[in-house]
């Protein structure tokens, strides 16, 4: 019996901190165990759900004043997160927008090929500025990561991206497959923070 390549995550939810003076949805989206391949392919497709949250979500929707979907390789997995944060909607609302936007996410071969070769670019020569690759350049001697040639590295991996590696991300996400979701609300009652 082979063993699933994908761990499953339950999802949870519903924080209230009075605190807040907005609300905010986090969902976190697994894809496996960390390997250069899956991470490639996570690299990929952050960079176009990315630009298309902040295109869907934020500018036309207007959901939130922030919006992004960032990729990350803590905990030994392949895996990147997408949040919306506002003051208008509550977690509900930005739930039932994110399902949304995930029912209608499609991709095709062209934006695949250009998104690769950006991210390629971006992995060769991430710096804007010497002052840019100076700072991670200490950064990286502070943390004691040293990953100084990792990029190089992951460059050839990002180049052999395939739509399908793309789409079954999208499917797992559609399929509700290896998610955490995290809603904060504020507080909106005086009545209530008077009664606490």
């Amino acid at each position: 019996m082979q063993k699933s390549q994908y761990k499953q995550i339950t999802k949870f939810s519903t924080y209230n901190y009075l605190s807040l003076d907005n609300h905010c949805i986090l969902f976190w989206y697994d894809f496996g165990e960390f390997s250069m391949e899956k991470w490639a392919a996570v690299l990929v497709f952050t960079r176009i759900a990315n630009d298309r949250a902040f295109r869907i979500l934020r500018t036309q929707q207007q959901l939130g004043y922030i919006v992004y979907a960032q990729a990350n390789a803590k905990f030994l997995t392949n895996s990147f997160k997408l949040v919306i944060q506002g003051s208008e909607e509550n977690p509900d609302f930005f739930e039932q927008a994110i399902e949304k936007f995930w029912a209608d996410f499609e991709i095709d071969q062209e934006l695949i090929e250009n998104t690769i070769e950006k991210v390629s670019q971006s992995l060769l020569w991430p710096y804007e500025s010497l002052d840019n690759l100076f700072f991670d350049t200490w950064k990286e001697i502070y943390l004691g990561r040293y990953t100084f040639g990792f990029n190089e590295l992951l460059a050839p991996y990002v180049q052999n991206i395939k739509l399908k590696e793309i789409t079954d991300m999208i499917e797992m996400i559609k399929e509700k497959k290896s998610q955490i979701e995290i809603k904060i609300y504020k507080q909106v009652s005086e009545i209530l923070m008077a009664n606490i």
